[in-house]
C-alpha cells in the first residue's frame, strides 16, 4: 500500500495531480471555499492556495487594494509543464483600479511559471508590475494612468520593471498608455526636469530573455516605451521588442520611444512603428556601457527630425530602417493604430517568428510593420473597442462595427 501511495505522489510531481481553479468576484469572500459559486474576494488572498497548473479566473468588476498596497505578490511557482495563470474572466472586464494613487502597485512577480492575463489596470502610484521570477508571461493588458501626481522623484514609475534575476519574460498584446508623473503644464510646480525622462513603459536592468511583441504604446510622455538600464551595473540581454506600434511620444527628451541607457550583450528592435515623437525614435548612450549583438532595423519612423536613431556605439547594428515615413494608420485621433490599405507598412518587415499580431489576425509571407497585421475587415480598435472584441461583444457586417 506504501508504495502504491508514494508512486501516486511521484506522478503528481510530473503530471500535477488535481490541479484547481479558484474564482474571485467583487462579490465574493476570502471565508468562501473559492469555487464558482463560492468565490474569493481578492486576488491576493487566491494566490496564496495556488499549486502548479492551477487556475485563478477573476471575474468582471472593479477590484481594489488597501493604501499603500499592492493588489497580490505572486510567488508560489508553477512548472514548465504546468503554469499558474491568473486571468479575467473576460478581457478587459476584470478592472484593478489602485483609485488614483491611493494603492501602490499592481503585481510582485517572484515566483516563476506564471501567467498574468487580461485585465485593465489603472490608477496605482508606482507601477502595475515588478517582475523578478522566471518564464512569465504577461498578456492583454490594458494599463494607463499610473503615478498621476507632482513629484520629483527620481524612482521610475513604470508599467513593469524587470531587473536581474528576471529571465524569460513576455510581454503580449499590452496596450500601455498614460505612464508616469504630472509635468508643470498639466499644474504641478517643480524644482527638476526629473519629469522629462523618468516613467517607462518597460524598464528592463540586468533581465535576461526578456520579449515585448504586438503591444500598444501612446501618450509615453514622461519616459520612454522601453528603457535599458544598468542599475548597479547590471548587464541586460537578449531584449526583443518586436513589432510593436508606439505613437505620440515624449515631447521633452530627444529618444522619442526607445532608450539604451546601460550595457546590453543582445538585442532585437525590429519591426516597430515610432510616430509622433519629439526628435529621434531611439538613443544609444555610449558612454560608461558596453553592447553588443544589439540589431535596430525594419523601423518606420515618422515625426520630430524623421530618424530611427541618434547616438552610435560599438556593437550596434542601424540597417534597413524606414525613416520620415509616415505608417499612414487609420485614425490617430481615436487611437486606431490599424494600418490603412496604403499604408507602407505592408510586408516590409523582417520574419521573426510572429505568426499573429495585436488582436489575433494571422501574420503571414513578409510581415507587415508594427502592432497590426493589415486586414480589410478588421475592426477599428480603440481600447474600448478591443476590450468589446476580446469579449465577443463585436460583430462586423460590410466591414462596419457593430456591438451586440
Amino acid at each position: 500500500m506504501m508504495k502504491k501511495v508514494l508512486l501516486l505522489l511521484l506522478l503528481c510531481v510530473h503530471l500535477v495531480c488535481s490541479a484547481t481553479t479558484y474564482y474571485v468576484a467583487t462579490t465574493g469572500n476570502n471565508g468562501n471555499i473559492g469555487d464558482l459559486t463560492h468565490p474569493f474576494a481578492t486576488i491576493a488572498y487566491a494566490s496564496t492556495l495556488t499549486v502548479a497548473g492551477d487556475v485563478v479566473i477573476v471575474e468582471d468588476g472593479t477590484y481594489t487594494a488597501p493604501s499603500g498596497d499592492l493588489f497580490a505578490t505572486l510567488s508560489r511557482s508553477g512548472t514548465s509543464g504546468a503554469y499558474i495563470t491568473y486571468k479575467a474572466r473576460n478581457i478587459g472586464g476584470a478592472i484593478l483600479d489602485g483609485r488614483n494613487n491611493y494603492s501602490l502597485r499592481g503585481f510582485n512577480v517572484s515566483g516563476n511559471y506564471i501567467n498574468v492575463e487580461g485585465f485593465e489596470m489603472k490608477g496605482v502610484s508606482e507601477r502595475f508590475f515588478v517582475v523578478t521570477g522566471s518564464y512569465i508571461n504577461i498578456r492583454d493588458i490594458n494599463a494607463h494612468h499610473n503615478a498621476k501626481y507632482c513629484t520629483d522623484t527620481t524612482d521610475g514609475l513604470s508599467f513593469a520593471s524587470v531587473p536581474s534575476p528576471a529571465t524569460n519574460i513576455l510581454f503580449e498584446r499590452c496596450i500601455i498608455h498614460d505612464i508616469g508623473r504630472l509635468s508643470p503644464d498639466e499644474g504641478c510646480t517643480l524644482t527638476t526636469t526629473n519629469y522629462y525622462a523618468h516613467d517607462q513603459g518597460i524598464y528592463v536592468s540586468g533581465g535576461s530573455n526578456i520579449t515585448i511583441q504586438n503591444c500598444i504604446f501612446y501618450n509615453m510622455h514622461h519616459g520612454f516605451a522601453l528603457q535599458i538600464y544598468s542599475g548597479s551595473g547590471a548587464v541586460s540581454s537578449n531584449v526583443k521588442f518586436i513589432n510593436n506600434t508606439c505613437v505620440d511620444g515624449n515631447p521633452y527628451h530627444p529618444a522619442g520611444h526607445v532608450i539604451f541607457w546601460g550595457s546590453c550583450n543582445g538585442a532585437l528592435i525590429a519591426n516597430n512603428i515610432f510616430d509622433g515623437q519629439y526628435q529621434y525614435a531611439i538613443q544609444i548612450y555610449p558612454t560608461g556601457y558596453t553592447y553588443s549583438n544589439v540589431s535596430i532595423t525594419k523601423n518606420m519612423t515618422y515625426g520630430g527630425t524623421g530618424i530611427t536613431t541618434t547616438g552610435t556605439a560599438t556593437g550596434v547594428t542601424v540597417s534597413n530602417n524606414y525613416d520620415n515615413t509616415s505608417p499612414l494608420l487609420e485614425n490617430l485621433s481615436l487611437k486606431d493604430y490599424r494600418l490603412t490599405a496604403t499604408s507602407p507598412c505592408r510586408d516590409l518587415g523582417m520574419d521573426v517568428g510572429l505568426t499573429t499580431d495585436y488582436i489575433g489576425n494571422a501574420r503571414f509571407g513578409l510581415p507587415d510593420i508594427g502592432a497590426y497585421e493589415y486586414s480589410s475587415t478588421a475592426p477599428p480598435v480603440t481600447p474600448i473597442v478591443f476590450k468589446l472584441l476580446k469579449r465577443g461583444k463585436i460583430l462586423i457586417l460590410n466591414n462596419k462595427v457593430l456591438v451586440r
